[in-house]
């Protein structure tokens, strides 16, 4: 899961973070450079929804189940057909 700092005073959205230790450091920095170093209004960090990056933290990559699955699937399939195919020959 990737997290996501969000600017309400500049109406600006930093890139997805891989952690919230990261979109922290974003967030301290814009608040160094842009506001003072103050907090703005509005700031917030959130969770991203499907721009999970590649790769965790520790460098780890990570495949979705549900593409797993379909694979799995697919692979089903073509057995399946392979199969049928070869009998009716």
């Amino acid at each position: 899961m990737s997290y996501v700092y969000r600017c309400g005073s500049c109406r600006a959205s930093a890139p997805p973070a891989v952690t919230r230790q990261a979109a922290e450091e974003v967030r301290d920095h814009h608040r160094a450079t842009v506001h003072g170093g103050l907090e703005p209004a509005g700031e917030e960090i959130v969770r991203a929804r499907g721009t999970a990056p590649a790769r965790s933290a520790d460098g780890t990559r990570y495949v979705s189940g549900k593409r797993v699955l379909i694979a799995i699937g697919a692979l089903l399939v073509a057995e399946t057909a392979s199969r049928i195919y070869s009998r009716l020959r």
